[in-house]
């Protein structure tokens, strides 16, 4: 099946959201399905090198007050991502 993940946070975030997105797209992944990561952009490209799908990481801007919390913004991007990726489940 193939399957998107769209999620607020991913690593390198370390929060709970983060794990739980991280452990979902592993256990997709050693199941035989093919999923990608929808989530927002980070400062460091390389942050991706070890996820186990691919991540198609969106702009974002830091949450007022919370500048560590990234808030994704509208982009065709998404759209883009889940079309070309023929998605069976969103």
């Amino acid at each position: 099946m193939r399957v998107v993940i769209v999620t607020e946070s991913f690593p390198p975030d370390v929060n709970g959201v983060a794990h739980c997105a991280l452990q979902t797209a592993r256990h997709l992944v050693r199941r035989g399905h093919v999923p990608i990561v929808i989530a927002p952009a980070v400062a460091d490209p390389a942050a991706d090198a070890e996820a186990p799908c691919p991540v198609v990481r969106v702009p974002s801007l830091p949450l007022p007050g919370y500048p560590q919390v990234r808030v994704a913004l509208p982009s065709r991007r998404v759209a883009m991502a889940i079309a070309a990726h023929r998605a069976d489940l969103v």
